[in-house]
């Protein structure tokens, strides 16, 4: 097993406890050390993103160490957002070119009831259903989980007479002949090198890593065994986060019904979410998104505020000045928006808003992708290279989904949206979060994609990989949850293909 985030935990947990012996690699340690997140970096193009070194964790828990905030501590940010993807993220829909499983969200079900046990969140979740005064407009819900189990869950693993935990283990190399895997080739903390053995291997390296492990070696590069027609690293998506358009309010005490922050009829925390239905996507070709409704304070509630945000955003994150142009533009030129940022410098109370936060999937598009770079890393290896593009038909459906929502509002005479995306001047940033999807997508033949329906590497008879980078699209619900309900499946059929 190569990873112990979500997704290697899951699936080492479940065969360990079906009694196999389990050898986990975690190129990290327990903590997050300066080695492990200089391995993490790699090189950006395309739209901006963040430095790869932000949204990887080479650390027990993997990803999931990275919602854990000092600033956030207690709040929903540092929890994990859990929901199943809807039925429509599994069909093949004409409207979105690369779309389609190899399976319906039937198949997932009972993996979704497990994962929640895993998670200690409540089985069933709830179907969505109409939202209360706006019809044509559907309510679903996300329930928050604590990310800390995953390295709780580690430790218990490590603990296990039958699992081997090495960590500071950085996988560099693989052994195979004749279509299937010998050995990895690993090198530790000390720069030391030895070899792991096993009947099966599990890759579970993140969605950026297992594109990059696999293009690193030598079936794996294009032309290679697993990698015939080049897929592997193709289709990177991301989950689109936009802060786009403000809710103009007939009547301020409308604010807190539409608000999404929540509690279900336990007394857990969830998020309120609001989508399309299912037909309203097909009949106007849209992409799947949810919106929030997010009380916002004093700037961020205008137009110049947001761009402000978005220049923040760009400094910390490396973005070159030239193209934060038109949110330096947009800043100076709104007056009213220094006004409110001076205002608020000095403790001045400025009246607070309700502001749009809309979170859709990606369309697979073969150029945004990841690649190997240029530049190498403490092992001698090239590092991770994504390039991230977006189609421009996503944006659309970004668009075409906030006027609906806004139509909506308006019959229901509970307001209107301004300054939605495409009418806002600039546009408001496209964030993504965290989530690297679709690098490793499931296909039934090297053509289509890098996995079969069972996750094995397409040419390997002993290679399978865990984790998002095998969905072939993400929808509009956070990976996690449906990448440990794929790590439970997956864990079911490799104890049945071990016992064979």
């Amino acid at each position: 097993m190569v990873g112990a985030g979500p997704a290697g935990l899951a699936v080492a947990s479940k065969l360990a406890t079906a009694g196999w012996k389990i050898g986990l690699l975690e190129s990290g340690g327990d903590g997050i050390d300066r080695r492990a997140r200089s391995l993490a970096d790699g090189e950006v193009t395309g739209l901006p993103y963040y430095p790869l070194r932000k949204v990887r964790a080479r650390a027990l828990g993997g990803s999931s160490r990275l919602w854990l905030s000092r600033r956030a501590a207690g709040s929903p940010a540092d929890r994990m957002r859990a929901r199943p993807l809807d039925e429509i993220d599994f069909e093949t829909r004409p409207h979105v070119p690369g779309s389609g499983w190899p399976f319906g969200a039937g198949e997932l079900r009972q993996w979704y009831d497990q994962a929640s046990a895993f998670c200690g969140l409540p089985a069933n979740f709830p179907d969505a259903e109409p939202a209360p005064g706006l019809p044509g407009i559907e309510q679903t819900r996300a329930y928050f989980a604590d990310p800390r189990q995953f390295r709780r869950l580690a430790r218990a693993i490590a603990g296990e007479a039958n699992v081997s935990l090495f960590e500071g283990a950085t996988v560099v190399g693989w052994e195979h002949a004749d279509g299937a895997m010998e050995a990895a080739r690993v090198a530790d903390e000390h720069g030391r090198w030895f070899e792991v053995s096993a009947r099966a291997f599990v890759l579970a390296g993140g969605g950026i890593e297992n594109a990059r492990v696999l293009l690193l070696s030598e079936f794996g590069a294009p032309g290679g065994r697993a990698n015939p027609h080049g897929q592997i690293g193709r289709y990177f998506m991301e989950h689109l986060h936009i802060d786009s358009g403000f809710v103009q309010q007939t009547t301020a005490s409308e604010e807190y019904r539409l608000l999404s922050e929540g509690r279900a009829e336990d007394g857990s925390k969830i998020a309120a979410l609001w989508r399309l239905p299912d037909t309203a996507q097909r009949e106007h070709g849209l992409v799947n998104s949810v919106i929030e409704f997010r009380k916002l304070s004093g700037n961020e509630a205008t137009v110049g505020g947001r761009a402000l945000a978005d220049m923040r955003w760009g400094l910390e994150n490396g973005v070159s000045p030239a193209r934060m142009a038109p949110q330096i533009k947009a800043f100076l030129r709104r007056p009213g928006s220094i006004a409110r940022t001076v205002a608020e410098k000095f403790g001045r109370e400025v009246a607070p808003a309700v502001g749009l936060v809309v979170t859709s999937e990606q369309s697979p598009l073969e150029r945004s992708s990841v690649t190997l770079g240029t530049r190498t890393d403490a092992f001698g290896q090239r590092v991770a290279r994504l390039e991230w593009h977006v189609a421009n038909s996503d944006l659309e459906s970004l668009s075409r989904t906030q006027d609906l929502l806004d139509a909506a509002l308006r019959r229901a005479e509970l307001g209107s949206i301004r300054d939605k995306w495409g009418e806002a001047e600039p546009n408001p940033r496209i964030d993504g979060c965290f989530h690297a999807i679709g690098t490793t997508r499931m296909g039934a033949t090297t053509k289509e994609g890098v996995v079969d329906s069972d996750c094995r590497v397409h040419g390997m008879e002993n290679l399978w990989i865990a984790g998002s980078s095998v969905m072939p699209t993400g929808g509009a619900a956070t990976v996690t949850f449906t990448l440990l309900a794929l790590a439970l499946r997956l864990s079911n059929h490799l104890d049945a293909e071990l016992r064979r």
